[in-house]
């Protein structure tokens, strides 16, 4: 493995440490135990019919050790709220959330990442669906966040 690839893994691992420490500023809430895993097949089919490059922290772990270029890790993290954006409702608690971590993506970790990729850009992943009859309502995308971390705390 080159010495390159080597630094750039060593420095996408430590932006996915910080990552995993990023609260919502309204609850205090980490971010990490909501967007760890991905929606459980069996409880949300159609998520897998609307999401097509499904990603979350957990695929980011398993990714890390094979990146060969930052713009291959960006490209993944940014999908994580794009995706949580054009499948919740813009009222749900996970699209704020999503919200929350683009914007630390956008002017923190992309920002890092440019101290030594400084040609590197955030990915346009095209625009979120403006008409929402496609959209989880927004009671059902609570659900699945009440559901995902009452999961995540129990002891």
């Amino acid at each position: 493995m080159s010495n390159e690839i080597e630094l750039l893994q060593e420095r996408v691992k430590a932006e996915f440490k910080h990552l995993q420490g990023l609260k919502d500023p309204v609850t205090g809430l980490g971010l990490y135990p909501v967007f760890n895993t991905l929606p459980a097949k069996k409880d949300f089919p159609d998520y897998y019919m609307i999401i097509t490059n499904p990603v979350s922290f957990n695929t980011l772990r398993k990714r890390i050790p094979h990146y060969a270029s930052v713009t291959e890790f960006l490209n993944d993290v940014a999908h994580i709220p794009w995706n949580a954006k054009t499948y919740n409702a813009k009222e749900s608690e996970i699209y704020r959330y999503a919200t929350v971590m683009e914007g630390y993506l956008q002017n923190i970790l992309l920002k890092n990442l440019q101290k030594y990729y400084p040609d590197l850009k955030y990915p346009d992943l095209g625009p979120l669906p403006e008409d929402q009859p496609n959209k989880v309502p927004t009671t059902h995308a609570s659900l699945m966040i009440e559901t995902k971390l009452s999961s995540d705390q129990l002891p």
